[in-house]
């Protein structure tokens, strides 16, 4: 059985992440409003994370090797098709007289494009993240994993003077263990576990969060401290957790809006894998991109565009795309 607001909350997720790519041009430029504006929505991964614990709870403890050769397929194939593409491009591009729009050296970017970087990060992130806690749930159902994946992102962010980016060289191999917690509270949470909060609480944790990484990433723009990037991604953690519990306790039907956000949520991988091919041209030409309501306004055109072209793709193949984990 489908749930709808799981739908619903993979494509406000989604929304937020094409939006958030589309606040890196004001940003670049040090604005604190936009930086807190971006920093709201790191909530996005986490929730992501869960919500594929959530959903892979059952079919990766029925077959845990035949579940993660399929999340291979989904996760890692589109990432495969699309690395190349991106770590050739500073080459490319200015061969055809295109500017590359992002400031960097062509060869530490191939490099951490190919070692799971750049626009697509996520997918072999949430890949390795898939097979630790599946190999892991086949031998414990305690919490510990949970704990000791915030304690080692913790412990990390302590002994580390330089950005989380910085020490994965720009992969965001460093922030993995947090996603890792968040994949296990999905697996707890279908497991049956159920926190005592209410309705209000869950709604309020997930505000709190949001304003949480937005002041971090203020702080982390207007002190010039990358640093604080280890804090930004921490505090959008309760945020995702958060959103897990609001969608499993909606009763409601969803409306007009809502199921807008449900049909980019069954459609959210293919938004994501196609967004950076669509935002980053659209951003490059768009007048005034580096403001913040113009890079919002792209964004969500971006968004509507993606969604549209993976839409029409999956009503022609005709399938649909039930165990879509983004």
């Amino acid at each position: 059985m489908r749930l709808p607001w799981l739908d619903v909350l993979k494509g406000a997720a989604m929304a937020f992440v094409v939006v958030n790519h589309a606040l890196i041009w004001p940003l670049r430029t040090g604005d604190g409003i936009t930086a807190f504006a971006y920093g709201t929505c790191y909530w996005t991964v986490a929730g992501f994370a869960a919500v594929t614990g959530f959903l892979a709870a059952s079919r990766s403890a029925a077959d845990p090797i035949g579940f993660l050769k399929r999340r291979g397929r989904q996760l890692m194939g589109p990432w495969a098709m699309a690395a190349p593409v991106y770590a050739l491009a500073p080459y490319v591009l200015p061969a055809l007289g295109v500017s590359f729009p992002i400031e960097t050296d062509p060869l530490p970017w191939l490099i951490s494009i190919l070692l799971g970087g750049g626009a697509l990060w996520f997918l072999p992130v949430l890949y390795a993240v898939s097979v630790v806690a599946t190999l892991l749930a086949r031998r414990t159902s305690n919490w510990w994993p949970f704990w000791v994946s915030l304690g080692v992102y913790a412990a990390t962010a302590a002994a580390s003077p330089i950005s989380p980016l910085a020490l994965g060289r720009a992969t965001f191999w460093a922030v993995a263990p947090l996603y890792l917690a968040c994949y296990w509270f999905g697996l707890r949470v279908a497991a049956g576990w159920r926190p005592r909060c209410s309705y209000r609480v869950w709604v309020a944790v997930f505000l709190v969060s949001l304003c949480a990484a937005g002041l971090a990433s203020y702080a982390r723009t207007t002190l010039a401290n990358p640093w604080i990037a280890w804090l930004t991604y921490a505090a959008g953690v309760p945020g995702g957790l958060a959103a897990l519990m609001l969608a499993l306790t909606t009763v409601r039907e969803p409306g007009v809006v809502g199921r807008a956000f449900a049909r980019l949520g069954v459609d959210s991988l293919g938004v994501y894998v196609l967004h950076p091919f669509v935002l980053g041209p659209l951003m490059v030409l768009l007048p005034g991109a580096k403001t913040l309501p113009v890079a919002i306004l792209g964004g969500i055109a971006a968004l509507v565009v993606c969604d549209e072209v993976v839409y029409r793709f999956r009503q022609w193949k005709g399938r649909s795309r039930a165990d879509c984990v983004l």
